[in-house]
Formats: C-alpha cells, sequence, structure tokens
C-alpha cells in the first residue's frame, strides 16, 4: 500500500480531482443549471469554486511535473527544480509540455471575466489534456487514437457526471433556503442533470470497456494486478 503515501500518486489524484471538480462545475452551469438558477450569488459561488479548483490544479499539476522530472533525471527534488532538471523535462518532452499546458489553462481559469460557456470549453480542454499524460498516450497507431479518444471521454464523462455533483449540491441547498425563488429551476435543472447523467454513465460504460480492452490481457487481471484490482473496485462502486 506505498502508493498511498506516494507523493507522486497524490500528486495526480489532487491534480485530476481538481480538474474534474472544475470542469463539473463549468458544465452543470450551462448545461444543467440553465440561466434562472445560474443567477446572482450562486452563480458567483460556482465561479470561486471553479477558480479554487483550477488554482488547485495549477500547484498539483506543478508538483505532478516537478516530481516526473526528478524521477526522469535521477535527482533530488530540490536538484531538479533548482539546476535545470524540471525545466528540461517540461520543454522537451511530451509529458512536460501538456503539463505546462494544463497549468496554463489551469491559471486562465483562475482569471475573472469568463462567460459561463467559455468557462466551461477551457475547463473541458483541462480535463481532455490529462488523457495523452497516461498509458493512452504513449500508443501508436490507429489503435492509439482510439486509445487515446475512449480515455479521454472517459475523463469528460466523469467530470460531467461526478464533477458536477457538487455544483448540483449547493443548487439544491439554495432552492431550499428560497423554495419560491429557485424551487422550480432546481426542478428543471434535476431533470436535466438526470438526462445529463444517463449520458455519462452509457459513455462511462462503453469507453470504461475500451479502455479495459487495451490494458488488461484478461479477466484474471482484475484480481493479479494492481491495475485490475482498482479497476475491480471501481466496478463495484459504479454498480452500487
Amino acid at each position: 500500500m506505498d502508493w498511498l503515501t506516494d507523493p507522486l500518486v497524490l500528486a495526480r489524484f489532487v491534480h485530476i480531482a481538481a480538474c474534474v471538480m472544475a470542469a463539473g462545475t463549468a458544465t452543470f452551469a450551462v448545461l444543467a443549471a440553465g440561466p434562472a438558477a445560474a443567477t446572482g450569488d450562486l452563480r458567483r459561488r460556482w465561479r470561486l469554486v471553479v477558480a479554487a479548483c483550477a488554482a488547485i490544479a495549477a500547484l498539483s499539476g506543478l508538483g505532478w511535473l516537478a516530481i516526473t522530472a526528478a524521477n526522469i533525471v535521477g535527482t533530488s527534488l530540490a536538484e531538479a527544480c533548482l539546476h535545470g532538471g524540471l525545466w528540461s523535462v517540461a520543454a522537451d518532452t511530451q509529458f512536460g509540455r501538456l503539463a505546462v499546458m494544463r497549468v496554463a489553462i489551469a491559471l486562465l481559469l483562475i482569471l475573472p471575466g469568463w462567460n459561463d460557456r467559455l468557462r466551461a470549453a477551457l475547463a473541458l480542454v483541462l480535463i481532455v489534456l490529462i488523457a495523452p499524460a497516461g498509458h493512452a498516450g504513449a500508443q501508436a497507431g490507429a489503435w492509439g487514437w482510439l486509445h487515446l479518444a475512449a480515455d479521454a471521454a472517459h475523463l469528460v464523462a466523469a467530470a460531467c457526471w461526478l464533477g458536477a455533483l457538487p455544483a448540483l449540491a449547493m443548487l439544491l441547498a439554495a432552492s431550499y433556503r428560497d423554495p419560491a425563488g429557485l424551487g422550480a429551476s432546481a426542478v428543471r435543472a434535476t431533470a436535466r442533470f438526470s438526462w445529463l447523467g444517463i449520458a455519462c454513465v452509457a459513455a462511462l460504460i462503453a469507453t470504461g470497456a475500451i479502455n479495459s480492452w487495451f490494458l488488461l490481457s484478461g479477466p484474471g487481471d482484475l484480481v493479479t494486478t494492481v491495475y485490475g484490482r482498482v479497476l475491480a473496485l471501481k466496478l463495484g462502486l459504479f454498480a452500487a
């Protein structure tokens, strides 16, 4: 269980979670909430959530890059940051360039002034750029592109569904406090989110099956490999 305390794993987890929540909150405001619910105080709170998650994504993305650079160069984290290893990895590797792009987009999301649609588009680009940093990004040819597309769609579906749940909870709480002003909007938003959730679940099943086909050699891998056991746990939670 050493991976639970591995700084690289923790940096990746925080980064992906922050990107998922930023994208989910931003897309919820556009696809589910509608103009009636996405106004006033609630809209400002969603923007703050996106900005806070984007800030966390930028910091954890830098941490992920720095730790990876230290591992590649074979030196300490401080040495990699101070003596060029970090900059070499950032400029000369696909992983480094993707990491820099994600950090830059996260910083852009912190800035005020974006309308809801542009904010959601930026947040979705942020989540999509995680896919090439995984197994799919290292596979060449047409199968590699299929794997990459499935991985990106998997991340987008997870963001639009699970990442949007905090925004939905905020809307429901606000409608509870102000049923006359937001009750009807909350009902409509919940109905829209239900349909969005169905679409996301279907996408997760389809893309998850494609990813498993690429990464597992057979059903036995679900119990004999770390990836398979984590996948089995995800399937159990998904079924519940």
